[in-house]
């Protein structure tokens, strides 16, 4: 198989991966959350990664 070849399947697969990847993700994003699902954020008050989005000190740190 000739170099050039080679190198435009790799280039093609590699945009099919990321197409596939950005597809699932806006569709996952646009998901509704199930009923049933609910956010403790009283366990996450007391967690120590501050760096979370879902930590409540992100969202304080949102609004400012």
């Amino acid at each position: 198989m000739p170099q050039t070849l080679k190198i435009i399947l790799a280039i093609g697969i590699m945009a099919v991966l990321l197409t596939l990847f950005f597809v699932s993700y806006l569709l996952n994003k646009k998901t509704p959350k199930p009923e049933g699902c609910l956010e403790d954020e009283a366990a996450c008050s007391s967690c120590t990664l501050v760096s979370c989005g879902h930590h409540p000190d992100m969202h304080e740190q949102k609004g400012e």
